[in-house]
């Protein structure tokens, strides 16, 4: 049977303070003097004192477990109210992005001179609705935030990868439009600024930080696990990334005279702009094939998420082949027209089997 010290010193629960002395340890003979007359006043009876001890002890807990709901419930009513904002913001966006990418896209190109007050060239012509699709592709990730946001998952590296990019690519898209030659009205600067203004915005209120300083670093991490896949899916979005982001830079940094060469001469100070834009929607496709590849590693390619940004990839490579051999077929020289269509065309194909074939 317990010793009746024991039993004192493990419920005492009033003061929290466990007074049982470990193994061979000698209990100094004022406290045993102190406790043992308590247990004689009730013969013995360690039930007893056990109940005493255990209705004083949820007594303190139950007190204790209030003040933690209250606390909890003030501060989730804080969270929902970040929540639902995130939510709503990244869905606006994605809604607005889609439209844009939509018109772009598929509206006739006797309107898109009208609405841009300018003749078209054919290359032009080409890289607005290039621009379409990557708009469609932005809206994707966009939406991925989103839901990411509504299921409190923001923490995940995919969502901020997505959310982080979003930022710089209009910022930069920003800075590019600012520095050309191409005249612009108020309202065209006042409608570039305000959703980068929002993209900050939500980025800060999710993560509260601009990561600026990391961008280096997680670059050269990003570099390393491209070198590395893992199957033969990581493998593909690997060179896939790689292809993109390559003429994506190059696109950004060419010189004017380059590009001349490249279209035939068939550039002006606006495709020129729209050519440089070009460049950050193919960067826009490499760090979609990077979050791909990245969840091939993990096995996660059936994911809903995943297989949004699959569909979204297979958009822009099947408009691209659709309007490089078809509606533009005069755009590029012809080694390199030949050339694109082919990649476009087994990209297209993959995604499209990836697609279909990854489950959950």
């Amino acid at each position: 049977m317990m010793m009746a010290h024991e039993t004192v010193a493990r419920c005492d629960a009033s003061r929290f303070i466990f007074l049982r002395p470990l193994s061979g340890v000698r209990r100094p003979d004022h406290v045993a003097s102190v406790r043992r007359p308590i247990l004689k006043n009730v013969d013995g009876k360690d039930e007893l004192l056990n109940k005493v001890c255990s209705s004083r002890a949820q007594r303190l807990i139950s007190k204790s477990n209030a003040n933690i709901v209250a606390a909890s419930s003030s501060e989730s009513e804080y969270d929902e109210g970040s929540k639902q904002a995130l939510v709503l913001g990244y869905r606006i966006l994605a809604i607005t992005f889609m439209a844009g990418g939509c018109a772009e896209l598929f509206v006739p190109q006797k309107m898109a001179e009208i609405s841009a007050s300018l003749s078209l060239l054919s290359t032009n012509a080409y890289l607005l609705r290039m621009l379409g699709a990557a708009n469609i592709l932005s809206a994707v990730y966009l939406n991925a935030v989103s839901e990411a946001a509504r299921k409190n998952l923001l923490g995940s590296q995919t969502y901020r990868r997505l959310a982080w990019w979003m930022v710089l690519s209009f910022a930069a898209g920003s800075f590019v439009v600012l520095k050309s030659s191409v005249a612009l009205s108020t309202t065209s600067i006042v409608l570039r600024a305000l959703p980068v203004y929002m993209l900050v915005s939500l980025y800060w209120k999710a993560y509260e930080e601009i990561p600026v300083l990391a961008i280096i670093p997680d670059t050269i991490a990003a570099v390393k696990s491209i070198l590395l896949p893992k199957n033969l899916a990581a493998g593909f979005f690997s060179l896939w990334t790689v292809y993109k982001a390559m003429v994506g830079v190059g696109l950004l940094v060419l010189p004017a005279k380059m590009w001349e060469l490249a279209f035939g001469g068939g550039t002006d100070a606006y495709g020129l702009l729209m050519a440089r834009m070009t460049g950050l929607a193919y960067c826009t496709v490499a760090v979609g094939a990077y979050t791909l590849k990245d969840a091939a590693d993990r096995g996660r390619l059936g994911a809903s998420t995943f297989k949004s940004i699959t569909m979204g990839l297979f958009i822009v490579a099947l408009s691209s082949l659709v309007l490089i051999t078809g509606v533009h077929p005069d755009v590029y020289l012809p080694h390199l027209k030949i050339g694109k269509a082919v990649g476009e065309a087994i990209a297209a194909a993959v995604l499209l089997y990836l697609y279909s074939t990854q489950k959950k």
